[in-house]
Formats: structure tokens, C-alpha cells, sequence
């Protein structure tokens, strides 16, 4: 039996409705625009092919690292790292201060406690090796309102660097 035609927020609807949420997604180029392949994660579900003209997708992120934030060279094991599931530095996604101790095979960080338990499997897309006194003022401050954990290490650099 054919599948009938639906929209992609259609789509979307219907699956979240069932509790999916999380999606293998694999683009084309096509003349037409981007097509891709949307398929649910870790269900047996619908997949679909929809093809996106760029004119109607706007880039709704919601946390956007600042232009004007130079990042610093990669950090090496051992060394006291933030490190963020995304690179936008969201404090309510996975992030942690801890020890570099290697790296996936996709090239993620792989970042420690002090009592060498890894603390995320799959590894974090961004780290950046850290003061001590940049990591407490992080663990105490992440939460009190900021939007990126990587917003709130910018300023306690500048503080820093306008009281040398």
C-alpha cells in the first residue's frame, strides 16, 4: 500500500505524538534543493524522504557561540578541560569540568573525573583546557542565568584580564 504525501511538521507531529524524538536524518543535493532522509531513532518507524528548498528554512538556533570569542588551540590529555555535548555551550545539555583523557574515533573528547570515571560515553564536541580558578567559578555559576557555559568562560577571562 502506497504511503500518502505529508508535510514535514506533519510528520514530525505524528512521530513525537508516538514519543519519538530522535532521528538518523541523511542529506542529498538535488537540483530541487537539499533532499533527505529522515528515519526515527531506535524504532521501528516511518521513514521518510523530504526535499528542502533553502528559501523556506530559517536557522532557529537558540544558543549561538559569539563571533568575537577566539577559541583556544586544543587542549591535550591531561589537561583541565570545560568540555560541552554541543558546541554552543547550553547549560542544560551535558557539559562537564574534568581531565582530557583521550578521544572517540570520531574525534570527540573524552573527558574524566578526578577519580578517572569517563563522563560521557559518546564523548563531547567541544573542550577547551581551563584555569582552576575558571572551572570553580564555572561549577558555581553555570546555572545562575547564563546561556552558554562558553558565554560565562569569555567573561570570567575578561575579568580576569582587566584586573592583571
Amino acid at each position: 500500500m502506497p504511503k500518502s504525501h505529508v508535510s514535514f511538521e506533519e510528520y514530525l507531529s505524528v512521530q513525537m505524538q508516538k514519543g519519538v524524538y530522535q532521528f538518523r536524518i541523511a542529506p542529498e543535493t538535488t537540483p530541487d534543493g537539499v533532499k533527505f532522509l529522515i528515519h526515527p531513532l531506535g524504532v521501528d518507524g516511518e521513514t521518510r524522504d523530504f526535499v528542502v528548498v533553502a528559501s523556506s528554512i530559517a536557522d532557529v538556533t537558540r544558543w549561538l557561540p559569539e563571533a568575537n570569542v577566539e577559541q583556544a588551540d586544543p587542549p591535550k590529555i591531561d589537561d583541565y578541560v570545560l568540555a560541552t555535548k554541543y558546541d554552543d555551550g547550553d547549560p542544560n545539555d551535558h557539559w562537564f569540568v574534568g581531565f582530557l583523557h583521550g578521544f572517540t574515533e570520531s574525534g570527540r573528547y573524552l573527558v574524566a573525573d578526578n577519580h578517572g570515571r569517563d563522563q560521557r560515553a559518546g564523548g563531547f564536541r567541544r573542550a577547551e583546557k581551563i584555569t582552576g580558578h575558571e572551572g570553580r567559578v564555572i561549577l558555581n555559576q553555570a546555572k545562575a542565568g547564563y546561556q552558554s557555559v562558553w558565554d560565562l568562560l569569555a567573561e570570567i577571562r575578561k575579568k580576569n584580564e582587566s584586573t592583571v
